[in-house]
């Protein structure tokens, strides 16, 4: 269990400290990403969408009151 820590804290510090990155990203990057996020959001709202009926019903069981 002692080792686990030590290399917990080890990759901690070793992930933690900057290092110089040689890169560059293009202007059009920006908008490859947030064409990526947009797209995210739109699956993940067209699948509540389809599912919305089963989602409702899982949780009208789940959290059904009781007279």
């Amino acid at each position: 269990m002692k080792k686990f820590k030590l290399i917990i804290v080890l990759s901690l510090i070793i992930f933690s400290v900057p290092q110089t990155a040689h890169a560059y990203i293009d202007p059009s990057t920006g908008s490859m990403v947030i064409q990526i996020l947009l797209a995210a959001f739109a699956a993940i709202g067209y699948t509540i969408k389809v599912y919305w009926g089963k989602i409702k019903a899982f949780f009208g069981k789940t959290f059904k009151r009781t007279k």
